[in-house]
């Protein structure tokens, strides 16, 4: 501004006094210095991703986090990446690089903000700034804001592995296992549902593994015409691997529940054919969804559609898993429907049950006719208790009359895949969010050793994948 060019040499003069007269005496003359211009403009460093400052990252569904920016000019040496939870970066964690990135691990990131007493699964606004290792001159940019959410207590206890996407959407699962092997089995389609025109109609995908680390397709359902869905695998009393499935004609509003068995001697699974419910109940629109074995028979819920409305649930049994009578109509409101059965060892039934308002935990003893129905309820802690809204229901017990539930979880416009631990009141405490998100739901559940196994689809990657997680039961007897 001074008409000193690049490069060249000047003197300046330099001057203080008091902005108020007479509050202090200023010196007598100016000061000199000697200055030297720049040859060329500063460099100068702009921070770049994460670009999202308003979404959240769970630390629990990333296994890094990857820090990157642009340098216009030239810098000398590397770089020091600063993370702090203030915005003066006071304390902070450092990480150096020598190239425009840094990736940092989800653990290191987590034992940060273990440091800052970010304490369980709480949300975290950090700060982070970049500058050049070396002293030069630079220009820096102010910190940005980064929003991250702690991983659960005992993350390590935890492993997720995506086991298969091969279709454009793979969901609806279930899991077990069978004579030393496990069977997990889910819908291959286009979409959530068929499209318009008829395409993408579901198939049901079995895969197979010796040690449930590696996975191959052991067989492939489908019937013509039939959207093929939410496969449920049992094992009947005479020892037959059993897998249930919904299968609707939407063209025509026709829902028939089908039934396929493995064939041992030729180890494979036979054509899928309708099951037979009881006339007594019958619609031109049935779903078992379910089947939970006991002492011989087979019991679980059909919900039907009348008028294109669901409007009645009846509890049904079996011998065969193919013929299946009538045990008693449910006088459950709100849309019922999908519903898992439990049988104790002194006969006492359960359901859990899906509506469109909040879900139920259905109890009754022998003949199962006289039913008492709860409501759902998830305890906050503190006194605060919310309903509980369920989609794709399980359960499977755990110890002292508790069960390990696995359902679809919304809350703060999330939806994820969760676990929780339920008493016999019906009242259940969240144990953790599985890695999921959007479309996601259906876990098959299996105790297997000191783990839990949970088989789950979910979205939050992009397509719709299925998963299988194996989780230590210590974090669960931890609660207790």
């Amino acid at each position: 501004e001074w008409g000193i060019a690049k490069g060249e040499e000047a003197i300046i003069y330099w001057y203080v006094k008091p902005s108020v007269a007479g509050e202090a005496i200023p010196p007598e003359t100016a000061r000199k210095l000697k200055v030297k211009r720049l040859s060329e403009a500063a460099p100068v460093i702009t921070l770049s991703a994460p670009e999202d400052e308003g979404s959240t990252i769970d630390l629990s569904g990333v296994e890094k986090v990857t820090f990157s920016w642009t340098v216009s000019g030239t810098i000398t040496g590397g770089y020091t990446l600063y993370l702090s939870k203030a915005e003066d970066l006071t304390a902070p964690a450092t990480f150096t690089s020598d190239v425009l990135s840094k990736e940092i691990t989800a653990e290191e990131l987590d034992a940060a903000l273990e440091e800052w007493n970010y304490t369980g699964e709480a949300e975290a606004t950090i700060y982070w700034t970049v500058e050049p290792t070396e002293d030069q001159f630079v220009v820096t940019p102010n910190p940005r804001t980064l929003r991250l959410k702690r991983r659960p207590r005992n993350f390590n206890s935890i492993k997720v592995t995506k086991i298969w996407d091969y279709a454009p959407h793979n969901a609806f699962t279930d899991l077990i296992r069978y004579e030393g092997k496990y069977y997990c089995t889910f819908r291959e389609g286009t979409a959530h549902i068929p499209a318009d025109d008829g395409s993408g109609k579901g198939k049901i995908r079995i895969l197979v593994s010796s040690d449930g680390e590696n996975w191959v397709s052991f067989a492939l359902l489908e019937k013509k015409e039939y959207d093929l869905r939410d496969p449920k695998l049992s094992i009947t009393p005479d020892g037959k691997l059993m897998v249930l499935m919904g299968g609707t004609i939407y063209d025509v509003l026709q829902r028939l529940t089908h039934v396929s068995f493995l064939d041992r001697e030729h180890n494979r699974f036979s054509q899928p054919i309708p099951i037979n419910v009881d006339n007594a109940i019958r619609s031109n629109y049935d779903w078992l969804w379910r089947l939970t074995w006991f002492n011989g028979e087979g019991y679980g819920v059909v919900y039907s559609k009348e008028n294109n409305i669901h409007s009645k649930v009846s509890l049904v049994k079996t011998i065969d898993g193919i013929n299946y009578d009538l045990v008693s109509s449910l006088n459950v409101g709100n849309v019922p429907g999908e519903s898992t059965v439990y049988i104790n060892a002194d006969k006492k039934m359960l359901i859990l049950m899906r509506r469109e308002a909040v879900g139920l935990l259905g109890l009754s003893a022998p003949p199962y006719v006289t039913w008492e129905w709860k409501e759902l309820y998830l305890d906050l802690g503190s006194g605060t208790m919310i309903p509980l809204f369920l989609g794709g229901p399980n359960m499977i017990p755990f110890k002292d009359d508790e069960f390990i539930i696995g359902t679809r979880f919304t809350r703060d416009n999330k939806t994820l895949t969760s676990l929780f631990l339920m008493n016999k009141l019906g009242v259940l405490r969240k144990i953790l969010d599985l890695p999921s998100g959007g479309d996601t739901s259906y876990p098959g559940l299996l105790i297997n050793g000191n783990e839990l196994w949970v088989s789950y689809y979910s979205s939050h990657e992009g397509k719709t994948s299925v998963y299988l997680a194996k989780i230590k039961l210590d974090l669960f007897s931890d609660l207790n």
